[in-house]
């Protein structure tokens, strides 16, 4: 249960690696050093990986160390996968993102953490998706055209692997894709 939040049934926060079941979905949380430093920085980071509706998912949260082997059969190989590819302290680069999306081979993924139109580029320190994207050359790009999806595993490209990119909202109501 999370302080402050109520609700039937009650919310829950779930923030350590481990094993999870609630509303019949499982869920495994797998232990990743955060930053570059094998997490001497700044400590752990949980990814996310869960079957629902039939697709299996994997969110890297903010992950900017790379996949180890372990970790990587801990995943196994997702459906979809949320990569960070911005950049920064926390999170992976567009290179390392590259690198990660090789690795998982996922049949979708949504770019995560990244800069976008509301924010200065002369201060904010992360990338625009499209450096990520000009980096993974190749791989079919789509626009979700809103800022979610709706999935079904006949959905999932048979072959090969695609990128959609949600749009963002800038909290006025107005909406803009990158």
């Amino acid at each position: 249960e999370v302080e402050g939040f109520t609700g039937n049934p009650a919310p829950l926060l779930l923030f350590e690696p481990g094993a999870y079941k609630f509303n019949g979905i499982e869920v495994q949380g797998i232990s990743t050093d955060k930053d570059r430093e094998g997490g001497r920085r700044f400590g752990t980071n949980v990814a996310w990986v869960w079957k629902q509706a039939g697709i299996k998912i994997v969110h890297l949260g903010g992950l900017a160390s790379a996949i180890d082997i372990e970790q990587k059969i801990s995943i196994g190989r997702p459906d979809l996968a949320l990569i960070p590819v911005g950049g920064g302290p926390k999170a992976y680069t567009p290179q390392e993102a590259k690198d990660a999306l090789k690795m998982l081979n996922p049949k979708i993924t949504i770019p995560t953490h990244y800069r976008t139109e509301a924010a200065d580029p002369a201060t904010c320190d992360i990338a625009a998706v499209d450096e990520f994207l000009t980096l993974v050359d190749g791989i079919p790009v789509r626009n979700a055209g809103g800022d979610t999806i709706a999935l079904s595993p006949t959905d999932l490209p048979n072959e090969g692997s695609v990128i959609e990119v949600l749009s963002y909202n800038f909290g006025d109501g107005v909406s803009a894709q990158q």
